[in-house]
């Protein structure tokens, strides 16, 4: 018997937390976690005390990780959903939301996930393991169950390999790259961003998710004189808010 293996499709929203009707992209990945946690609701008192109460399970939000490959088919949607564009990026008030739909074969379900935004992204490869890899950390409104996810079509060509790099400081290209990783922190905020569920009057959901300090560093092995050594970076700016 053939073994059942988890589908992910993700797009792109028009609209926060929407679901979209155009054209899913099968994503091929090493691994995804992606479920509602709970969040507590507001703290009451009553006889004297003090105790957080929650409405049902009360406030929900997604959270989890995907861990992907990066194929040429698919690099553009990753690029866009890290918050990464071509010739750089000028942050708005808002980064573009995606939603997910994952048929999970160890459950045998198919849910459907709204409002994924990268908390954090991290883009990593070397010599030794010269697969191009994306790991994204995402925060999402919220999931529902669906029916049959439909068949996967899988990337026509090979991932994206790392071969060689050099490092280029003040002008001057210097040693061999060995490794190398890159992370993007969008520090995502959601203060007092809560609101009913449609049609669950006791389920309450993200409204929006905001981008507030945007972070970047990095680290590489690299080689020069035959020895290799390790360098480190990183940038910050402030992309929303103080």
């Amino acid at each position: 018997m053939a073994r059942q293996l988890d589908l992910l499709k993700i797009q792109k929203e028009l609209s926060y937390g929407t679901s979209p009707s155009g054209t899913w992209t099968h994503i091929p990945f090493d691994s995804v976690g992606i479920s509602l946690q709970n969040e507590p609701s507001a703290t009451e008192t009553y006889s004297g005390y003090k105790d957080r109460r929650y409405l049902d399970t009360g406030r929900q939000m997604l959270q989890g990780a995907l861990a992907v490959q990066v194929w040429p088919d698919i690099a553009k949607i990753l690029w866009n959903l890290a918050g990464i564009a071509a010739g750089g990026y000028t942050p708005s008030v808002d980064l573009d939301s995606y939603a997910a739909i994952w048929y999970q074969a160890d459950k045998n379900k198919t849910v459907t996930q709204v409002g994924l935004k990268p908390n954090s992204v991290k883009i990593s490869s070397s010599l030794g393991d010269p697969t191009l890899r994306m790991d994204f950390d995402l925060i999402g409104k919220w999931e529902t169950e669906e029916g049959a996810v439909g068949s996967a079509t899988f990337p026509s060509s090979r991932p994206y390999l790392f071969s060689d790099g050099t490092i280029t400081v003040d002008g001057t290209a210097e040693s061999r790259v060995e490794s190398f990783n890159i992370g993007i922190d969008w520090k995502l905020v959601y203060p007092n961003y809560f609101g009913y569920v449609s049609g669950e009057s006791t389920k309450q959901a993200i409204r929006t998710l905001l981008p507030s300090v945007r972070s970047i560093s990095f680290d590489m092995a690299v080689v020069e004189g035959g020895e290799p050594l390790e360098r480190e970076g990183g940038a910050e700016r402030p992309d929303q808010g103080d």
